[in-house]
C-alpha cells in the first residue's frame, strides 16, 4: 500500500495548468480577476511556483502557486497555496 500525501493549499483547476507551466506566460484569463504571472522560482521544498498578482475590485492582492509533480502520470498538479498576509482573501481558480 503506497503512502498517502496531503498536498498544500487549495487545487487549481486544470484549465491554468498549461499556462503556468510555461515559463514565459505573463497572465491567466479568468472571467472575474485580472492575473499577472511573475517568472517561475524554485522554492526553499524544491516545487516549482510562481508569484501571481490579482486584480479585482480596484485592489491587488498577491498570492503563490507551487506545482506539485507526479512522476507516474509525468504532471505537475499546481495549488494556491494559503496567504501569509492577514488582510489578503484566497481566490479560487
Amino acid at each position: 500500500m503506497t503512502p498517502s500525501v496531503e498536498l498544500s493549499g487549495i487545487d487549481i483547476s486544470k484549465i491554468y495548468w498549461n499556462a503556468l507551466n510555461q515559463d514565459k506566460a505573463t497572465t491567466l484569463v479568468h472571467p472575474q480577476y485580472q492575473i499577472t504571472l511573475n517568472k517561475p522560482y524554485t522554492s526553499a521544498l524544491g516545487k516549482k511556483c510562481r508569484e501571481m498578482r490579482i486584480h479585482h475590485a480596484g485592489k491587488v492582492n498577491k498570492q503563490v502557486a507551487c506545482a506539485y509533480s507526479d512522476v507516474m502520470a509525468q504532471t505537475n498538479e499546481w495549488r494556491l497555496m494559503p496567504t501569509l498576509e492577514s488582510n489578503a482573501k484566497d481566490i479560487v481558480l
